[in-house]
């Protein structure tokens, strides 16, 4: 496949570990809900407050909701690469454009993956509790998720900002577009 600049698109190697992770995630997701399926009573929570403590419920065929939602992010985020790029190739030079890509490319599979291996948590301990072997969900799984998220999103816009700050260090003569 190739890219918008018509060169071979290369894919990186953590970025497929990445995608390989978050497809795993995916299919231990449907896996879980019907190796469960008998187990899990008729009533299951599909909300929980900010206590962990179930304050919503449905079927047990609201087990399906989370597999289904987590394809249409890892698709929503597999498009969402080929949307955002020409974001960097209208503002940057190809030089640097194509490491900025590179580098937003690797943002999402990680993000995915992240969200992905939360929503499979989520499910399992979903299942737990309907099942009985748990009363709520533990707080730190909700903090520790959105620390990953935002301790990634922070990691990754300082490695942008300083690509973007070496690379027009030692090209002065090119249009600086920093955001």
């Amino acid at each position: 496949m190739e890219d918008h600049f018509g060169q071979q698109n290369k894919r990186i190697t953590h970025e497929l570990l990445l995608d390989l992770l978050s497809g795993t995630a995916l299919l231990t997701q449907w896996i879980i809900v019907f190796l469960y399926w008998n187990k899990v009573p008729d009533k299951v929570p599909m909300h929980f407050n900010t206590a962990g403590a179930p304050d919503g419920y449905g079927t047990k065929y609201t087990l399906f909701l989370l597999p289904v939602i987590s394809i249409l992010l890892f698709l929503g985020f597999k498009a969402f690469r080929f949307i955002k790029f020409d974001r960097y190739h209208g503002n940057h030079p190809k030089e640097i454009s194509l490491k900025l890509y590179a580098l937003f490319r690797s943002y999402l599979s990680l993000t995915a993956a992240q969200t992905l291996l939360f929503f499979l948590l989520l499910l399992y301990l979903s299942i737990k509790i309907a099942a009985g072997d748990l009363n709520t969900l533990p707080n730190s799984v909700i903090v520790v998720y959105f620390g990953l998220i935002l301790l990634t999103l922070i990691i990754y816009g300082i490695v942008e900002w300083r690509m973007k700050k070496a690379f027009y260090k030692a090209n002065p003569r090119m249009k600086k577009e920093f955001f």
